[in-house]
């Protein structure tokens, strides 16, 4: 996984420490998955 991880930042022209900086700055934001809550669906009300 961490492969993939470096070859889409490095087509973004972005590094990898470019990628876990914005990691850390939205889990700083919206938390992490230390409580294992995450989203499985989104449900449109349209």
């Amino acid at each position: 996984m961490l492969e993939v991880i470096k070859y889409l930042a490095k087509l973004e022209n972005a590094s990898f420490s470019d990628v876990v900086e914005v990691a850390k700055e939205k889990c700083g934001k919206c938390g992490g998955f230390e409580d294992k809550i995450f989203l499985e669906k989104v449900i449109d009300k349209k």
